[in-house]
């Protein structure tokens, strides 16, 4: 009964993937033609009697020399951002799964079908779609270890890994990925609102919430309203990622610690999905 859900997963995984790769590709190749075009010109420097260095090219004009150029050999890329970036296109890819139950009910599919009990069905929907989740976030992280790969940082030995960050920026942030998609599997399930709709307004909460609940100038009581509002705002819990110590660590906006994040947004996630299969199996079709 699942492979509805499978097919729809499928196809919006090919496609998410071709405009993800599609941008990954025009990056990579956008850094490797500056590098080689900044570096094509051959040149030399000549000093003034002022002691100023000018380039003179091959052409015999001269340019002021900047001094003070940044070193590439003390370029560092910690692979944990990566890990955080995956995150993010996999909670992008989340809000767009969210109304999978939605979308079943302006039909009767499942009229003539082997009985099977709504719960049941939601379940799979449910394990179908995480598991697509997970995989454009293996997706994407490999894209991105493939990028640079490309641009040679691999070879240069400027990588660093913190095996303990990474998989705590990867368990918060397919947390808020998760609590995004139950959220949106509760607010649609029972009725037949259009899902996109919801989608469109989620994220106009998630992304003007969070800015608000910083703000100090609407006095504190508005400030506490709208920090309380951020406990079912996804982005709350996986703010940003900031290195502290040489380590990479998720930033929430309400405060928590990173296992506090990962406990509450998954928690928040299972206890939606519950409710949405719930609602879904109290909607006449």
């Amino acid at each position: 009964m699942s492979y509805v859900e499978l097919l729809r997963a499928r196809n919006i995984f090919r496609i998410f993937g071709s405009v993800l790769t599609a941008i990954v590709v025009f990056a990579v190749a956008s850094i490797l033609f500056g590098t080689h075009f900044g570096t094509s010109v051959h040149h030399h420097v000549v000093t003034n009697t002022n002691g100023h260095a000018f380039h003179i090219n091959q052409e015999g004009s001269s340019a002021l020399q900047v001094s003070g150029g940044p070193d590439d050999s003390l370029m560092r890329v910690p692979l944990e951002y990566l890990f955080g970036i995956a995150a993010y296109a996999a909670i992008i890819f989340a809000t767009i799964l969210g109304p999978s139950l939605n979308k079943e009910n302006d039909g009767y599919g499942y009229a003539f079908t082997k009985p099977v009990s709504r719960e049941r069905l939601a379940l799979e929907y449910f394990g179908v779609d995480l598991a697509a989740i997970v995989a454009v976030f293996a997706y994407t992280l490999g894209l991105l270890l493939l990028a640079i790969w490309c641009l040679g940082f691999f070879f240069k030995g400027q990588v660093t890994f913190d095996a303990g960050a990474a998989l705590g920026i990867s368990a918060s942030g397919l947390g808020a990925a998760f609590m995004w998609y139950g959220l949106l599997q509760a607010l649609t399930s029972w009725n037949h609102v259009r899902g996109g709709l919801v989608i469109g307004l989620s994220w106009v909460y998630v992304t003007v919430l969070a800015p608000i609940a910083t703000a100090l100038d609407f006095g504190p009581g508005f400030h506490a309203v709208a920090l309380a509002m951020n406990y079912i705002n996804p982005l709350a819990y996986y703010a940003s990622i900031t290195e502290k110590g040489h380590e990479a660590v998720v930033e929430s906006l309400l405060g928590f610690s990173t296992g506090a994040d990962i406990a509450l947004t998954w928690s928040i996630g299972i206890v939606a999905c519950a409710v949405a299969a719930y609602g879904w199996k109290r909607l006449e079709v």
